[in-house]
């Protein structure tokens, strides 16, 4: 009797590790897309902040562009921490499953 409820317990994490793992994949291509675009306007407020430093002299223009590449930087550091939790979530439902 017990083997049967492990045996059945691991046939209804399957369905559960399988939608954490799409999930997983979706967000790290969230991630890739969102990396590349972080890139581009990472690129664009450089150029921005250089000229705001050049020709106008005001800091707190400065502090502005800087904030919004900080915000930027966060957004990119919550995605991957929700990448990193959902691939040890699969890992973990994966060894149970396996056990």
């Amino acid at each position: 009797m017990r083997t049967l409820l492990r045996v059945f317990g691991k046939i209804l994490l399957i369905p559960i590790w399988i939608l954490v793992t799409v999930m997983h994949c979706l967000i790290k291509i969230m991630i890739e897309v969102y990396c590349i675009g972080k890139g581009v306007l990472n690129l664009i407020l450089g150029l921005i902040l250089l000229g705001t430093l050049i020709w106008y002299r005001e800091w707190t223009r400065f502090a502005i562009l800087a904030v919004a590449s900080g915000i930027l930087l966060f957004f990119l550091w919550a995605g991957v921490l929700l990448e990193v939790t959902l691939e040890s979530a699969k890992m973990k439902i994966g060894e149970l499953i396996i056990r």
